[in-house]
Formats: C-alpha cells, sequence, structure tokens
C-alpha cells in the first residue's frame, strides 16, 4: 500500500482548515490533513522543560500544526502569565484531540545519549501518565542545594532555547547566590534582545516592546530571554562553549576557556552539582 507524506507550512492558510471555536469564540485552525483525516493517529513525543516547571508542549499536535497566528498568540501568552497560559493550552490540547477523534496516541520518551526510553500507546490521556512514569529519570529528586551545579548539553549545535532550560534545570539545584557553569557547543550568538538585556537595558520595557511584534523569532527571543533571566536569578554564569571570550564577558557572563578551569572551580567549592544532559531534566525542587 502506498503511504503519502504531506509537508505542512503554518505560513500557508490553504494548508490549514476550521477545526472548531476557543471558549473566547475565537475559530482554531489546524492542518488540513489532519482535519480531513477518516482517522488520526497521533505520533509525539513527550519530555520535560525546566525553563516551563514541566512538560514541554513540544512534539504535541497543539500548536505544532496550528496556523502562525496561534503560535504567535501561545508564545505571547507564555509572555505575559505563563502558568496561565500553559493552563490553557493543556485545555486546548485536550479540546483539539477531542474534536480530530483521536483514539490512540503514541508518544516517545528520550532517554540517556539519543537513545529511546519508551514508547507509550494507547488512548491519548494514558499514553502521557504512561509517558511520564517512563520520562521519571528527567525529574531527580535533589535531597540538597550546592552552592555549584555543572550542567552539560551534548546536542550539536547547542540553540540558546536548550542554553535557558539547562540553566533552569541548574537553578533547582543550585543555592540562590551559588554559580552556574554549563558546558555546551554553543556557537550561535543569542539574539537581540538578550543581548540588548545583558547589556543593561531594561528587560520588563523590551519585553513590552516585543510583544508588539508579529516577527515569531523575535517573540522566541523576548520569551527565551525572559525565562533566562527568571531562572537564573542572582547566580554567576559561567559558559564553557564555542563563543568568542570576549563576546560572552561583554554579555556580564563568565568565560571558561577549557575543562580545567571548570575543575579549578569544583575544587573551590564547598560541594558540587553535576548535571548530564540539563537541557532534558526539570530536578525536583529540594
Amino acid at each position: 500500500q502506498n503511504i503519502s507524506t504531506t509537508l505542512f507550512n503554518r505560513l500557508n492558510d490553504s494548508d490549514t482548515a476550521y477545526l472548531s471555536a476557543d471558549e473566547t469564540g475565537e475559530p482554531l485552525h489546524l492542518a488540513r490533513a489532519l482535519v480531513d483525516a477518516d482517522v488520526v493517529l497521533s505520533i509525539g513525543s513527550f519530555g520535560y522543560d525546566a525553563s516551563l516547571r514541566g512538560r514541554s508542549p513540544e512534539g504535541e499536535l497543539w500548536p505544532s500544526f496550528a496556523r502562525q497566528n496561534h503560535c504567535q498568540k501561545f508564545i505571547k501568552a507564555l509572555l505575559k502569565k505563563r502558568q496561565l497560559a500553559l493552563h490553557h493550552w493543556r485545555d486546548e490540547s485536550e479540546q483539539i484531540t477531542a474534536q480530530l477523534g483521536i483514539l490512540a496516541s503514541l508518544r516517545l520518551v528520550c532517554g540517556n545519549h539519543q537513545t529511546l526510553a519508551g514508547a507509550a500507546f494507547g488512548f491519548p490521556a494514558a499514553s502521557i501518565t504512561q509517558s511520564r512514569l517512563q520520562a521519571k529519570e528527567w525529574r531527580p529528586t535533589i535531597p540538597t542545594r550546592s552552592p555549584l551545579a555543572i550542567a552539560g548539553i551534548p546536542d550539536r549545535p547547542c540553540r540558546f532555547v536548550e542554553l535557558t532550560r539547562a540553566i533552569a534545570a541548574a537553578a533547582r539545584v543550585t543555592t540562590h547566590d551559588g554559580t552556574i557553569c554549563i558546558a555546551c557547543n554553543m556557537s550561535e550568538e543569542p539574539g537581540i534582545i538578550f543581548t540588548r538585556w545583558r547589556h543593561g537595558v531594561d528587560l520588563p520595557m523590551l519585553l513590552r516592546e516585543a510583544s508588539d511584534s508579529e516577527e515569531t523569532a523575535l517573540l522566541l527571543d523576548a520569551l527565551h530571554t525572559s525565562l533566562f533571566a527568571k531562572a537564573l536569578g542572582d547566580r554567576r554564569l559561567v559558559l564553557l562553549s564555542q563563543l568568542d571570550q570576549n563576546f560572552v564577558e561583554d554579555l556580564d557572563i563568565g568565560h571558561a576557556e577549557t575543562p580545567d578551569a571548570i575543575n579549578r572551580l569544583i575544587q573551590q567549592s564547598e560541594s558540587a552539582c553535576v548535571l548530564h544532559e540539563a537541557n532534558r531534566l526539570c530536578p525536583t525542587k529540594s
């Protein structure tokens, strides 16, 4: 039997179709192939995002297969009231699952070192419960906070969003005045909003300006900068990466030239917590 593949472009409204209306009466549009299908079996991933304090929206049908304006609306909502936005996202996801008539979902759970920890198949709600059990190793309980956290990010290349998630995970196990050291392969410079903030421009003002934009890249830059700032707090950040030393230090971030610099930090600290693949971890707060 021949299997056809449809590539979805959220920028093209003709690739979407009306599904239903939300609680405010605003129409919800989803990928036309999903709306027109007789039977829908959803396949996605389940993971954690420490910067969002829990389950990650990545790998979900909504808003991944929504129109661009729905994605931007979700980002803006996260900028304003994160927990309320996530609550609405979960409600909308359940509503869309019901509207599509999805009877079964397959969710993949990432393991260590790019392996598969497990796969959960069943009714949509049940698959989430199963996935959460299979992903429990990504939610370790750390008994005490340390003055130093060493967090590794194996992804090549390392995106800014991965850096933000790793910092949020490390912050959960680090004292409020401690040091977070990130070892990663990041070579791409962060966005203009993050850079201006680190250069001393008022962050709330930058976020207000960005929230009026219709550029998705700028909105994401604002969101990740906001999450970065909230997670880091008053902690010191040291970065071992591919970025130039002068550039890093100009952002008021410590620069580690070699792993030996990290070893010296460990030797000088009373205790240290090491997080492998920190961008996927969401430790339980101690």
